[in-house]
């Protein structure tokens, strides 16, 4: 039978889509992934290629139980790159540096060949080519004081990550902050964020369509689901961070504030530069401090950015705020003031 374009380009999928070992993928989930990326296919037609397949590539398949698990062999050579330029080098490297948390464990799967042949372009190039030092040039650094990472279930986040991407349901057990026992949720996860060193995952719980936020420190095993996920209409995530959530709007406050600050001239001279919102204004006052005005979400994480300036800030308005912040102020400067 004559290998056409279609088969060509529907077995180089195959090829992209089956793990690195230990992982490995069923030929029912390849023939779902293979269908939802615009593939006519059957169950039959994907073992058929499986099989021509493993004639020729380094492929393996557990049968010790059912449905059979297809993966490619430990150190099988990356597929698709035959050769990387420093730049392209330069920029797998980066991806890794920067962005490996928020990848999916079938992601990294793939690329780990890529990585490894992008060290090994830049190791063979020698001082001339400015990319080989420009990873060691370039760092991201917290505005905040750093914090060791919390410690999650390498398993549980593989499994959210796949769910996520693959839009499935899962099953998981959840243990809230200060309670012994866990709970057990069908969930369909929205989003993944990273804050520091926290990972959320944004999700509606059941049947309800009410977003909300799970910490993936927490989660302790995750069950992905054949059903697909539901996401309500209209949802998106970038607005729904906007809105405050991320910041714990926990607080029965959901609707913004406006408020008016008055920042010392050292404290608040950066907000010229990045502004608290777009409905920012920034004057200066007789007394030489900075006066802001602003819309801003009423939220916890506001709090503790205010606490960050110390004395060099104070909340003119509103007056709520302004005597909550008062008052807790005034009860750590007299823990302080304890001999």
């Amino acid at each position: 039978m004559s290998l056409t374009l279609d088969t060509l380009h529907r077995q180089w999928q195959t090829l992209r889509l089956i793990p690195r070992y230990p992982r490995k993928i069923s030929g029912g989930e390849l023939t779902k992934r293979l269908t939802s990326a615009g593939f006519v296919v059957t169950k039959r037609t994907v073992e058929r290629d499986l099989q021509s397949l493993s004639a020729v590539f380094p492929l393996g398949v557990d049968t010790r139980s059912t449905p059979y698990g297809w993966s490619w062999d430990k150190g099988a050579a990356a597929l698709d790159v035959p050769a990387l330029s420093p730049t392209e080098a330069a920029s797998f490297l980066m991806l890794r540096k920067f962005l490996e948390p928020l990848m999916p464990a079938s992601l990294l799967d793939q690329l780990a060949p890529y990585f490894g042949m992008a060290e090994q372009c830049l190791a063979s190039h020698d001082g001339a080519s400015p990319w080989r030092q420009w990873v060691k040039k370039v760092a991201m650094v917290p505005t905040s004081q750093p914090l060791l990472p919390a410690r999650i279930d390498p398993v549980a986040q593989s499994n959210l990550q796949e769910a996520l991407l693959y839009n499935r349901q899962v099953r998981l057990r959840y243990q809230k902050r200060g309670e012994r026992s866990e709970v057990e949720y069908v969930a369909h996860p929205l989003g993944l964020i990273q804050r520091g060193g926290v990972f959320y995952m944004v999700v509606t719980l059941f049947d309800y369509t009410d977003p909300r936020i799970l910490v993936l420190h927490r989660v302790r095993r995750v069950e992905l689901l054949d059903e697909p996920s539901r996401r309500p209409r209209g949802f998106d995530l970038a607005e729904f961070i906007a809105a405050g959530n991320l910041g714990f709007v926990d607080l029965g406050k959901t609707d913004p504030i406006d408020i008016v600050l008055r920042f010392s001239r050292d404290a608040g001279e950066h907000l010229w530069d990045t502004p608290l919102a777009a409905d920012q204004t920034l004057i200066e006052c007789a007394d030489g401090r900075l006066e802001l005005r602003a819309t801003v979400a009423d939220s916890m994480q506001l709090r503790w950015w205010l606490f960050g300036f110390g004395d060099g800030v104070e909340v003119m308005a509103p007056g709520t705020l302004r005597t909550e912040l008062a008052e807790r102020l005034s009860l750590a400067a007299r823990k302080y003031m304890q001999e």
